[in-house]
């Protein structure tokens, strides 16, 4: 038996998704528990033991909270392996290095930070963090191609692997494409500036000047929370659990995901596990995803682009692209491949000792 902690600094979205599928496919003989902020305990709806610290925001105290309530929960629960979900969770590294601290060291990154930045010292001195802390773990875990390959070529220090993500629902046979005239887009992500909901709306608007027939369904929060009006053809649909995405997926002509930046795309997976394309900026992991008018169509992230994208949709293509999808998540995104992976890296990190 195994005895596995996970420690994270933001439970919502992806890397809350992620705990949820490390816990779907877990091996019962091991024992999990995840540390992560109070206010992001509703994003983890796996029933995954937790301990849970306040949280007021990214910042000194936040952190603070983070590394006691880690501390303890490695005296109380005496881990094999502590797993640390993204960038901030790397504060925990020199303490788990030190002399007397028998757990073995998974650091995951969940996208690199450096690639929120175009260029500049900003980048610099980020890079050079994120490049060489990360070696006093025993693995460093990318979640996609892309993320190796920037970790190989920035010589980022550490003994790197990858392990893609899956989608954590099974496909739903009963839930199919509405046989309407209009094309039903949805977008699935947190209102912030690295998911490019702003400029997807703009491109909307747009579009919706000539092509009434194109919808958009927004899920992850409120309009309220949007800090400026949306254009007209918009429907918002609030935080969805997993069961809610699945449903909406399958109930899409097609997923939008207009990222500046994206480690993996969970979400693009998620959609494809119910037979739903995915329109993907060029940035990040995301085109690595799709098959361009196979699985998904790519953009460049600018307005313009995405609105020619947009304006370009057909049904019918949207529709004869979905088995392509289904059989994509069957041959590269189940979670049977991604558990029996995970299991792998459990076995072979408890046997290593920290790259230098």
């Amino acid at each position: 038996m195994t005895r596995i902690l996970h420690v994270c600094e933001v439970a919502k979205g992806g890397i809350g998704t992620y705990i949820d599928l490390i816990w779907a496919v877990r091996n019962p003989d091991d024992t999990h528990l995840v540390v992560a902020p109070q206010s992001h305990a509703h994003c983890i709806t796996s029933h995954m033991d937790r301990v849970l610290y306040p949280d007021q925001g990214r910042g000194a105290r936040t952190l603070g909270a983070l590394v006691k309530a880690t501390r303890q929960a490695i005296r109380d629960f005496d881990p094999d392996i502590v797993f640390l979900h993204s960038t901030f969770t790397m504060v925990m590294l020199p303490f788990l290095a030190m002399p007397g601290q028998r757990a073995k060291v998974i650091y995951c990154a969940h996208g690199w930070a450096q690639s929120r930045y175009q260029g500049g010292m900003k980048r610099w001195i980020v890079a050079q963090v994120e490049g060489k802390l990360p070696r006093l773990s025993h693995r460093v875990l990318s979640i996609s191609e892309h993320d190796l390959q920037l970790a190989r070529t920035e010589r980022y220090a550490g003994a790197h692997v990858m392990i893609e993500g899956a989608a954590l629902l099974p496909p739903n046979p009963s839930e199919l494409v509405k046989q309407s005239d209009a094309i039903k887009l949805l977008f699935i992500g947190r209102f912030a500036k690295q998911k490019g909901l702003d400029l997807l709306l703009e491109a909307l608007a747009r579009v919706r000047e000539t092509r009434k027939d194109i919808v958009l369904e927004i899920a992850g929060g409120q309009a309220e929370e949007l800090g400026a009006a949306a254009p007209d053809g918009v429907t918002f649909l609030g935080w969805l659990d997993h069961a809610g995405v699945a449903e909406r997926c399958a109930a899409a002509d097609a997923l939008v995901v207009p990222s500046r930046w994206e480690g993996f795309g969970m979400v693009v997976v998620e959609a494809m596990a119910q037979s739903t394309p995915a329109l993907v900026s060029r940035r990040g992991a995301l085109p690595d995803l799709v098959v361009e008018d196979r699985t998904g169509l790519t953009f460049d992230l600018t307005v313009e682009a995405m609105a020619a994208c947009l304006s370009g949709l057909e049904k019918a293509k949207l529709r004869d692209m979905r088995p392509h999808c289904l059989a994509a998540y069957e041959s590269r995104y189940h979670p049977s491949r991604f558990g029996m992976e995970l299991a792998s890296l459990f076995d072979a990190v408890q046997a290593k000792s920290p790259a230098q």
